[in-house]
């Protein structure tokens, strides 16, 4: 597994070396997807995980701020000395208030211009006790909680549910850790099919790569080092779906240009003999070799049929040196020629 990542990160010098594991069996790939699924969970959960908390703490604080209420005939009527309650916090909003009735249906509930306006939009969630009705609110999403005020429920009874949340924060905690791993998996794959088909159709048009896992091979390779970033940033920043824009582009620009630099790697070494044979015997250990040892049995072969063409020029360039020019022999001849005349000269 470290081969195949150190091999990956030294394909961002050399691209081409992306095309030398393209035989390399799939599961050294899959462990190579679980590895950035489990990157993309772990980064997940630091970024809800603070906020979580918050949550938790402002939820056991409102506790406090509980006014003296109970429930006659189904409705919400506070103690005489109290007054409405509107806690706010960061995270969270607790509202009850004895004097307003909501109208509306259950998950869109009509309320009172005057009493929205002192509402927050910002809390992750919400709870509201007015008049004849209670709500629950998360991420926006309005919900009635229906039969509390038909149970015995007065300020004791609140103020022990809403401490009690705090006692689960291992349960929210361990479906937070499941959530992420499940939103993680379908993400990447998601990712990656998408772009491997874009590339599949778009770049990647020879025989060579006529099989669709070896075009989600090069992708998992290219995506690697984007993935590993994109954690890392959200952590720090939302990027959203402009980062996947960007990845896309990126992977199919990336093969692309690799491809190009690997078919000019490859051009003289189509016609080699020993490079095809070599080839065959490559394919027929693919399941005993490690990435590592398939990349440099790949790249070798390579190396040889490019030294063996170099070779052969240069016994050709050495041929065409020694063979005897036939411009020389003419003028050696017209040489001899104009020697011999001149000595007949001086004979007469």
């Amino acid at each position: 597994m470290k081969q195949l990542i150190a091999i990956i990160f030294s394909s961002l010098r050399m691209p081409q070396q992306i095309f030398g594991l393209s035989k390399v069996p799939f599961k050294f790939f899959r462990r190579l997807s679980r590895l950035i699924i489990l990157w993309l969970t772990v980064t997940s959960i630091l970024v809800i995980l603070k906020p979580l908390n918050q949550l938790f703490d402002d939820v056991k604080a409102s506790s406090s701020n509980l006014p003296d209420f109970h429930i006659v005939d189904g409705k919400l009527e506070l103690a005489q000395d109290q007054k409405p309650v509107y806690f706010q916090s960061q995270s969270f909003q607790l509202v009850v208030d004895d004097t307003v009735t909501v109208s509306g249906p259950q998950d869109q509930p009509t309320i009172p211009t005057d009493i929205a306006s002192r509402l927050s939009t910002k809390s992750m969630a919400s709870v509201f006790l007015f008049k004849d009705r209670a709500f629950g609110q998360i991420a926006g999403r309005m919900m009635q909680i229906t039969d509390l005020y038909k149970a015995n429920f007065n300020k004791q009874v609140a103020s022990q549910t809403l401490n009690s949340i705090d006692n689960y924060r291992w349960i929210f905690y361990l479906s937070l850790v499941i959530m992420a791993w499940i939103i993680s998996w379908l993400l990447y794959w998601f990712v990656v099919l998408l772009i491997s088909y874009l590339a599949h159709f778009t770049t990647l048009r020879s025989k060579s790569f006529k099989l669709f896992s070896q075009t989600m091979r090069l992708v998992i390779q290219v995506t690697f080092v984007p993935f590993l970033i994109y954690g890392l940033l959200q952590i720090i920043l939302p990027l959203g779906f402009i980062f996947f824009i960007f990845l896309a582009l990126y992977t199919v620009a990336f093969i692309y240009y690799a491809q190009q630099r690997f078919m000019m790697s490859l051009f003289s070494a189509f016609n080699s003999q020993a490079f095809k044979e070599g080839m065959q015997d490559l394919q027929e250990d693919a399941n005993k070799l490690s990435p590592e040892e398939m990349n440099e049995r790949f790249m070798s072969l390579i190396q040889e049929a490019r030294q063996e063409r170099h070779d052969q020029a240069e016994d050709e360039e050495e041929d065409k040196a020694g063979e005897p020019n036939p411009q020389d022999h003419t003028s050696q001849n017209d040489q001899q020629s104009q020697d011999s005349a001149d000595q007949n000269q001086d004979n007469d």
